[in-house]
């Protein structure tokens, strides 16, 4: 609910957000169902890393809507 609350006008362009410690994806989960279009996630963290990818990976699976690209 909240990510859809802060999505901005449309008159602002394509809605963008920076995640700046992503860990294992939950926000990143929450913005793509809020609607968020753009999203950078960054994690120092390799374990962090490859399972929030696989996370969004799972995610993805179900919403075909969605596009994504990981690199780690």
């Amino acid at each position: 609910y909240l990510a859809k609350l802060f999505l901005p006008p449309s008159e602002f362009g394509i809605p963008n957000v920076l995640v700046p410690f992503c860990g294992s994806a939950s926000e990143i989960l929450g913005l793509i169902s809020g609607g968020w279009e753009q999203i950078t996630g960054i994690e120092i963290s390799k374990e962090f890393s490859s399972f929030g990818v696989k996370r969004i990976n799972e995610f993805v699976k179900k919403d075909k809507s969605v596009t994504y690209h990981a690199s780690t």
